[in-house]
Order: structure tokens, then C-alpha cells, then sequence
């Protein structure tokens, strides 16, 4: 699918669009190969978190022009499945626990080249433009912290106000 110039797969929100696992996978691999820390991880934690999004196709992925700009995956968590998840992210190396619940959680965020506010504009716009919530743990926050960051659909925050 593409929106504003931008080409996103997206099998999850997008069913009837053809893409290509391998293709996929390879350019997941180069975004993680090129985002710290991610970078410096084993390669087995890229089957651990990308293998999961793939398979129930929770993931989007930004190019423009043939280029690569991003990734990110989601996970739609149940409240017991959300609770074990702020306590480890271990509980997704469950394929099941992905799609455990409604409540919906950024699980990886890859914009290594500086498209992330791109990636977040266009996920508000089309992808999640009706979500009223999404969660993710901020990391950046400080060593060994992570925070809890709420986003909204931009039509989510419309249909509300």
C-alpha cells in the first residue's frame, strides 16, 4: 500500500496486498543490522522478536523509492499477557502471546537513517488512524528504565474531541 509517496507492507492491516517473506525478513535484518543496540545483539534475538511479527504479519515496513526507511511490529496483548510483558518482554518469544488480546503495543521500532517521525506521522494518518490507544516502552529514558508512551490515531483523537 502507499500513502503520501511512501510504500508500506503491512499483512496485517493490509491482507489482500502481495508481499514476499524473504524480501521482507532481509530488509528487517539490514534495519536491525543498522540500529543500536539492536546491532551489537545475537542474531537469534532477530528470530525472537521479527520471526513472531511475521508470522502473524503485525509489522509495517517504510520504503520510499526502493530505499528502506523503517520498521516496526506490534502486538495485540490480552491484560495478563500486558502485566508479564512490563515485567519481561520474554513473554513474546510466545507466537501466541502476540495475539493474546486488543490492547496494542509497539513492540520494535527500526528507523536507523532518521524517518521515524515520517514512520509516526504516517502510522497516525493510515495505519492506526482509528486506534483511540497504542503503547510502547520507551527506553531511552535511563539505564535499566523503561517508560510506558501512549500514542493515538490522529482520526482516534478527532472523533474524540
Amino acid at each position: 500500500m502507499q500513502f503520501e509517496g511512501i510504500d508500506i507492507i503491512s499483512p496485517a492491516l493490509f491482507p489482500h496486498e502481495h508481499w514476499n517473506r524473504a524480501e521482507v525478513l532481509g530488509a528487517i535484518t539490514w534495519l536491525w543490522l543498522h540500529t543500536p543496540p539492536y546491532s551489537e545483539a545475537p542474531l537469534m534475538e532477530l528470530g525472537r522478536y521479527v520471526l513472531p511479527a511475521l508470522d502473524n504479519g503485525q509489522f509495517a515496513l517504510f520504503a520510499e523509492q526502493g530505499s528502506i526507511l523503517g520498521y516496526f511490529s506490534w502486538a495485540m496483548l490480552s491484560p495478563e499477557t500486558e502485566a508479564q510483558y512490563l515485567q519481561s518482554d520474554s513473554v513474546l518469544h510466545t507466537p501466541a502471546n502476540w495475539q493474546s488480546g486488543s490492547r496494542i503495543w509497539i513492540v520494535d521500532w527500526f528507523a536507523p537513517y532518521g524517518d521515524s517521525l515520517k514512520m509516526k506521522t504516517l502510522t497516525q494518518r493510515y495505519l492506526f488512524s482509528k486506534q483511540p490507544k497504542a503503547y510502547a516502552l520507551y527506553h531511552r529514558s535511563g539505564p535499566g528504565k523503561a517508560r510506558i508512551v501512549r500514542f493515538a490515531g490522529r482520526r482516534a483523537d478527532e472523533e474524540a474531541t
